[in-house]
């Protein structure tokens, strides 16, 4: 049976994930201003710049980002008890 480094099997998850989502970000960015006037307007009154795409994400995909930036800002390590966290120093929080 092969086996495979755990770190490069999640890196090669990781990065490929980052792509498909900064990729998806970039497209709904864009398309907000072709949007109806008034339903630009709510989002871009609501969302600064670079967060609108917040406004066409459904909940999946943005919890997906936000798992992607904590773990890009993170470190995976053990809590003692056999499971695997990921500890986020500085306070930074996923956008």
């Amino acid at each position: 049976m092969p086996t495979f480094d755990l770190s490069v099997v999640l890196g090669d998850v990781l990065g490929n994930a980052r792509a498909l989502v900064d990729r998806e970000v970039a497209v709904l960015e864009r398309l907000v201003p072709s949007l109806e006037k008034a339903e630009r307007d709510r989002i871009t009154n609501r969302w600064p710049e670079g967060m609108r795409w917040r406004a066409l994400a459904d909940d999946n995909f943005v919890r997906l980002k936000n798992a992607l930036d904590l773990l890009d800002a993170g470190e995976i390590a053990s809590d003692g008890k056999g499971r695997k966290i990921v500890i986020v120093r500085g306070g930074k929080r996923a956008a």
